[in-house]
């Protein structure tokens, strides 16, 4: 399978990691939207991946420990129409 990672297009200093932006995000209270917006491209990617016949598997998504405590977390989850198996649901590594 292939892992979705987000990544800031920086327009001066190119490509940024999450370890430069994730605390500012938190700190702004927009974790949450990265993260629903990295798994709706994930979905989209999938299924543009499936209709080409491309043989991924499983798409795996980081979940951050905010995004655990968000009440809306499994409402915003079945909204989604998420083919069974075909996601798998990471926690970061700052949860521990």
């Amino acid at each position: 399978g292939v892992e979705a990672l987000a990544r800031w297009r920086h327009p001066e200093k190119g490509i940024l990691a999450p370890d430069v932006f994730l605390k500012t995000a938190e700190e702004l209270n927009v974790v949450s939207v990265i993260d629903r917006k990295v798994l709706q491209q994930s979905l989209l990617d999938f299924d543009v991946w499936s209709a080409e016949k491309i043989g991924i598997p499983r798409v795996s998504v980081n979940v951050s420990a905010r995004r655990l405590q968000d009440e809306e977390l499994l409402k915003s989850l079945r909204d989604l129409n998420i083919r069974k198996g075909t996601f798998s649901f990471e926690l970061v590594e700052s949860i521990f």
